[in-house]
């Protein structure tokens, strides 16, 4: 949110500088050239991303629950599955090959 423009409410800009000196823990620490008031919709800006990545995150992981319940329970009978047990198991055939 702060370096690559991600909130609509903040717009293309790059908050805080990277321009100075680095020393031990000076990088986890970023320089502040904005108000209280542009922090606070920062924090809000990156709260919003990670809640609807966390939600589409769990949207995804329900919508395809049956697959991944099949592929615990597959993961217990043999331990170790192979590339093409998984593609066998969600229904991916084997690529066909092209045709000359």
């Amino acid at each position: 949110a702060c370096e690559w423009g991600m909130a609509e409410e903040l717009g293309p800009v790059a908050y805080g500088q990277e321009d100075e000196p680095i020393f031990i823990g000076k990088e986890i620490a970023r320089h502040k050239d904005y108000s209280e008031d542009t922090a606070m919709r920062i924090d809000h800006a990156v709260f919003n991303i990670l809640d609807e990545a966390r939600k589409k995150a769990f949207e995804i992981l329900n919508e395809h629950r049956d697959q991944l319940v099949g592929l615990a329970e597959e993961l217990i009978r043999k331990e170790t599955l192979l590339d093409d047990d998984i593609k066998a198991l969600f229904g991916f055939g084997a690529p066909k090959s092209a045709e000359a």
